[in-house]
């Protein structure tokens, strides 16, 4: 039996990670707080950030089988992976698709980021919250032993995937849905790096201060002690949230060049030859 007190872990992750992305980002919005077209830029290039992190990650499947026994080893590729693919989106995103250079645009596209990426952990507590349910009310074991008798899946591979989630505790669900927050703040955080260097005129630098800080990130999360990747993704999401803050008065739009007027140049030409 699942305990009363995972169980209403889960139900604070599908919260904490969906609700109050969704709420707060409408809300932000509808004060004018945060740039909707930005926001919601930045939730578009989460989705085709994911769709590519998905199809690298059959590549890698298929060409290299030999990693998927070992977990640390796909743990830190899928973590490489995912760091760089978010900070080339965003980047992508900042650079060629927005026009606005401010900060608030920035921030904007990287809440509209992190707002994806919560949402998509809601869904999961959600699957999560579900098979819990399933599993004290018996319906688990009806569903899978049908799906066994039909030779859809094995009594094995049944067994193993409710250990699986037998297994949860509070700490566990803790565990992703903070996770899941500080990644969000480093997603902020990184798209404020990006801009700043956009609007500098050194894109590369920001790409890679984005790529090193979501990189840093994703591998930290992924640590297999537990309490140890809470600290190092709490101290790397809020050093960089802060640090990326107080670079607001640096985010300025570059100066746009003023164009002569031919008329008002010969004008002036003609004054200084008399």
């Amino acid at each position: 039996m699942i305990t009363q007190s995972v169980i209403a872990a889960s139900l604070i992750g599908i919260v904490i990670t969906g609700l109050v992305p969704i709420i707060g980002g409408i809300v932000l919005m509808a004060m004018g707080k945060i740039k909707a077209s930005s926001f919601w830029a930045g939730v578009l290039a989460y989705i085709i950030a994911m769709l590519g992190v998905g199809i690298v990650a059959l590549i890698i499947g298929f060409a290299a089988p030999a990693l998927a026994g070992n977990t640390v080893a796909v743990g830190i590729v899928s973590s490489i992976i995912t760091g760089v693919l978010f900070a080339l989106a965003m980047s992508v995103c900042i650079k060629s698709c927005m026009k606005l250079r401010t900060f608030n645009a920035a921030l904007s596209c990287g809440l509209g980021f992190g707002a994806g990426y919560t949402v998509t952990m809601a869904i999961g507590f959600v699957g999560t919250y579900i098979t819990f349910g399933n599993i004290n009310s018996g319906a688990f074991d009806l569903q899978y032993a049908q799906l066994v008798k039909m030779g859809a899946i094995d009594k094995e591979t049944v067994n193993i995937l409710k250990a699986t989630f037998m297994e949860y505790t509070v700490m566990t669900l803790t565990q992703e849905i903070l996770i899941a927050v500080f990644f969000a703040a480093a997603l902020a955080a990184a798209a404020v790096f990006v801009m700043r260097f956009v609007c500098a005129g050194k894109a590369s630098l920001g790409i890679l201060s984005a790529i090193g800080t979501l990189t840093l990130y994703s591998i930290g999360s992924a640590l297999p002690n537990a309490v140890a990747a809470m600290i190092v993704s709490a101290a790397i999401g809020i050093a960089a949230l802060i640090f990326a803050l107080r670079m607001k008065e640096q985010v300025v739009p570059p100066e746009k060049k003023a164009v002569a007027d031919p008329f008002l140049s010969s004008v002036e030409n003609a004054k200084n030859e008399e």
